[in-house]
Parts: C-alpha cells; structure tokens; sequence
C-alpha cells in the first residue's frame, strides 16, 4: 500500500491531491488491464475468433546505452522491479523475455529495442504490474518516457494541467 507524506496547512488541498493521484493511477491501472491480450469466441457454432488487445508500448527519450546491463537490472528479481526473466537478444538487438512479477505472481512477455519497451499483458492480469514498472523506470532511467497509446499517457499524467493555488 502507497504511502502520502504531507506537510502545509490546508487538510483539503492534501486530500484533494492524494485524490488526484489515486484515481489517475486506477485509471491507469484500468486501461492496461483493457489491453491485455485474450481471446474472444465468434460466438457461431463454426468456432474460431480474434484475438483482442494489444502491448503497452513505453517509448524511452533516450536510447540504453548497455542493453546487456538494463535488462540485467531490469529481470533480477530484485526491488525496485522485481521482475523476474532470462532476457535472450535477437540478432537484430532486439531483447525477448517471458518474465513472472514477482509482486504478484504473474506471467508477462517483453521486448525491449534501444528506445522502447513493449510489454504483453495477459487477459485477467493486474494492470498493476506495469503502472509500478512504468514509476519504476520514470524515477531510475527516464523520467520522460512516453506511452505510445495517447489514453495511458494522459492517465500517466503528461497532460495534467497545474492545480490552481
């Protein structure tokens, strides 16, 4: 459970921000959970279907400067991330992982390019994971990271205007 330290004079301003923050990190939490890929029946007795949903995709404003090391760092199990998996490069440097969280318990797929992250969400898992990755990395690689789906990056808050003193 997240934690608020404040300090000031107005409960009200205080209460209102930690409302702000809360229900911007549910929204986000949300709409990464509608993206999780699934499948979803035709619904006629000849079978078949589609398959629904798509990856988050984090777009990095600067390049990895050691692929090897990040994803090291990335998938060591350890805090802050706490993500687990055995990252393989493709000949085109492309980083392919299965990876568990292991806050959760939870399978997830990855591929990570020099500038940007992809990640597979599976239907009926906590959008959770990547609203923690998402922080995670904003405060330890790049804190102007993107998401390259305009809806999750307003739910970011990229495009907050400033609160009225």
């Amino acid at each position: 459970m997240g934690k608020f330290a404040v300090s000031g004079d107005s409960f009200e301003l205080h209460s209102l921000f930690v409302s702000t923050v809360v229900d911007r990190y549910s929204r986000l939490v949300q709409l990464c959970e509608q993206k999780a890929l699934g499948w979803e029946s035709s619904g006629t007795e000849e079978g078949g279907g589609n398959v629904v949903g798509g990856p988050v995709v984090i777009l990095f404003s600067k390049p990895i400067p050691d692929l090897p090391n990040f994803l090291e760092t990335l998938f060591s199990s350890r805090a802050p991330f706490r993500l687990w998996g055995i990252p393989e490069i493709t000949s085109q440097g492309v980083a392919e992982v299965e990876a568990v969280d292991l806050h959760v318990g939870q399978r997830l797929r990855f591929d990570v390019g020099d500038l940007w992250m992809r990640i597979y969400l599976e239907q009926g898992s906590c959008g959770n994971t990547i609203a923690r990755l998402v922080s995670n990395l904003q405060h330890r690689f790049d804190g102007a990271l993107r998401l390259a789906d305009p809806e999750l990056d307003e739910a970011v808050g990229r495009h907050l205007e400033p609160m009225a003193a």
